[in-house]
């Protein structure tokens, strides 16, 4: 529940981000190699925000399943008294994404809700249409690696 949570906020604040970067002129591809590099990088960032250039949105993890966990999370926060206003927040964005998309919208789609509020794609044409990822976790770490097109 808890990675959960912490995924939530981070997909929220990446389509800000997303957002911040295209409205000021930052190309997107670009500016998502940069973050990968940066202290802001996450395994949302790495995973989801392709999913958000190809314009599919789709984790293959429902917003409905997503909005589950996130009361679940909030009665355990309230059950020991844990004030939560991050997740709160984003708690209420994915309601209103689960409410405008559908429950079986995908769990990064509260994106879209930014994109529609300033009627801005933040999609990528082309570069991203075909992109996959795999997971290494040889070595006691973890490495997202990318896969464009040809090399799936």
């Amino acid at each position: 529940i808890t990675s959960n949570m912490l995924a939530t906020v981070n997909t929220v604040a990446m389509g800000e981000a997303l957002m911040i970067a295209k409205r000021t002129g930052v190309d997107l591809e670009q500016f998502w190699h940069a973050i990968r590099y940066s202290a802001g990088n996450t395994f949302v960032w790495e995973t989801e925000a392709p999913l958000v250039f190809n314009g599919t949105y789709d984790t293959e993890f429902a917003v409905e399943l997503q909005c589950k966990d996130m009361k679940l999370g909030n009665d355990l926060c309230q059950q020991y008294q844990i004030p939560t206003p991050m997740h709160t927040l984003a708690q209420q964005i994915y309601n209103t994404a689960q409410y405008q998309y559908g429950k079986d919208a995908p769990s990064t789609i509260p994106v879209k809700l930014v994109e529609d509020a300033l009627n801005e794609p933040l999609q990528v044409p082309k570069k991203f249409d075909e992109w996959s990822y795999s997971i290494d976790t040889s070595g006691n770490k973890v490495t997202v690696i990318h896969k464009f097109g040809e090399e799936n």
